[in-house]
């Protein structure tokens, strides 16, 4: 019963402010999407719909693969990430990944090397919320 306590907790750690906290990581996840004024998708666009079109069996191409970008892409792409939208990105996905387990829970028993696992993603959330709020106020 412990580690649902925990997995509630830390899912309650996302959700304490998840109407206002929620809008303005998707408001910002969305605006910084466009990386050449909308018109046209960029690396990192292209690199998350491969992401999500290959799933679990999605690995970064090797150098001198057909698919790797060339070293020029890469330092474009990189001074075009906008400062936190990674982090916002990371955060918004870790959020939808806790609304999705939530639901699947009953009747799941955890394996030992679960609780370690858990306490700790307890601990990282909810030192980064009182980080978040700290800069709020």
């Amino acid at each position: 019963m412990r580690k649902i306590e925990i997995l509630n907790q830390i899912q309650s750690s996302l959700l304490t402010n998840q109407d206002e906290a929620g809008k303005i990581l998707m408001e910002d996840s969305e605006t910084a999407d466009n990386t050449e004024g909308g018109s046209k998708p960029g690396l990192w666009d292209n690199i998350r719909k491969k992401k999500e079109r290959e799933g679990k069996k999605y690995r970064p191409a090797k150098k001198g693969d057909k698919d790797r970008p060339d070293p020029d892409a890469w330092k474009k792409a990189q001074s075009e990430y906008e400062k936190g939208q990674m982090q916002r990105e990371q955060l918004m996905k870790m959020h939808n990944q806790l609304m999705e387990m939530s639901t699947l829970l009953d009747g799941v028993v955890f394996e030992d090397w679960t609780n370690d696992m858990i306490s700790k993603a307890e601990i990282y959330i909810q030192n980064i919320y009182d980080f978040v709020e700290a800069r709020k106020s």
